[in-house]
């Protein structure tokens, strides 16, 4: 009864506190990401198995290739690159070029150029662009804030882990299996905006604690 009430209403208080903190829009903005990524690519072996063909030993070693590059894209392009040109700016720019990737595969059945091109530069995008967003993140949270932010950010992405097959089952269903590119580049457009606000947004305030530098321009 009543302490199950309580309990709901603190919960509850919590997470409005998450998202109404100084990394609220940051923590919106992972969700959204990791809902439409998870959405976009829930059906993703679906698509290989029935576009491409695949057998299970071929995409094993194409899942096992993609995850080598994310390693050594890791180890030595992302600090690099960060580095050079700022974390948001890279961020978005990687969203611009994956949304490329995506509508350039949705235009041919060629498996030569899906496995050499489209696979590794999806593989290497989306590591940068995890990467990115995560330390942006880290950043924007105030670190008072972060136990909390971080536990709202877990609650939610397991919620998202049971919505997002949901959604991305049904519009690939409708749609077909050979649109799951297409979806992943309506994904990756429909980012690119709030990516451009929230880190503009993060940058000015972190700006503004380090004492008035300019924020780089997305």
């Amino acid at each position: 009864g009543g302490g199950r009430f309580a309990a709901v209403r603190s919960s509850l208080q919590q997470t409005a506190a998450a998202f109404g903190g100084g990394g609220g829009q940051m923590l919106l903005l992972r969700l959204l990401y990791s809902l439409l990524m998870r959405a976009g690519y829930s059906m993703h072996a679906l698509y290989e198995s029935q576009v491409w063909s695949l057998s299970p030993a071929v995409s094993g070693s194409l899942a096992s290739y993609n995850q080598l590059l994310g390693l050594a894209v890791d180890w030595l392009l992302v600090g690099r690159l960060a580095a050079s040109r700022g974390e948001g700016r890279l961020l978005c720019l990687c969203l611009c070029l994956a949304t490329l990737n995506s509508l350039l595969e949705s235009r041919h059945r060629a498996f030569l150029l899906y496995a050499g091109l489209h696979l590794p530069v999806s593989a290497v995008l989306g590591r940068i662009t995890k990467t990115c967003l995560a330390s942006l993140f880290s950043k924007s949270v105030p670190a008072a804030d972060q136990a909390l932010v971080l536990s709202v950010l877990d609650i939610g992405n397991s919620a998202i882990n049971v919505v997002a097959p949901l959604y991305g089952g049904s519009v690939v269903g409708r749609l077909g299996v050979a649109s799951q590119p297409l979806l992943a580049a309506a994904h990756y457009a429909l980012l690119l905006a709030p990516t451009a606000l929230v880190v503009r947004r993060a940058e000015s305030e972190a700006a503004r604690r380090g004492g008035g530098a300019k924020p780089k321009e997305l």
